[in-house]
């Protein structure tokens, strides 16, 4: 009985793709982050997002076409990974710019009178 040669990780990877329905060719496969790194919490300390960005659960194969729609989106709105990925820098900016005006009040300061008198609503008789 003769041994087996060393099947090479390039062979294994095209056989799981071609099991998962994406033909013969590795050039028409894109890697797509799932959810995209911009929205994934980041730890300075160590560098690294959480999840890793290299954790292959949250890697998924995409059509080039497929990969572009995903990223790019399509006519309706926050349908693709820019999009959202731009809105979450605008709120979050949004709320910094929030917590620092609260942050600038003074406490204790009274509300800043209304250029214009009350008028008190006469009864009726």
């Amino acid at each position: 009985m003769t041994q087996r040669p060393h099947m090479p990780m390039a062979v294994k990877l095209a056989a799981a793709l071609h099991a998962l329905g994406f033909g013969d060719s590795l050039g028409q496969v894109e890697w797509h982050h799932s959810p995209p790194l911009a929205l994934r919490p980041f730890d300075p300390v160590t560098g690294k997002h959480d999840p890793d960005a290299n954790d292959p659960r949250y890697i998924v194969p995409l059509s080039k076409a497929d990969h572009a729609v995903q990223t790019n989106g399509t006519a309706v709105p926050l349908s693709g990974d820019k999009s959202k990925i731009a809105k979450t820098k605008r709120v979050t900016d949004a709320q910094a710019a929030f917590r620092a005006r609260l942050l600038a009040k003074e406490p204790g300061r009274e509300k800043p009178k209304s250029k214009w008198p009350s008028r008190k609503m006469r009864s009726r008789k």
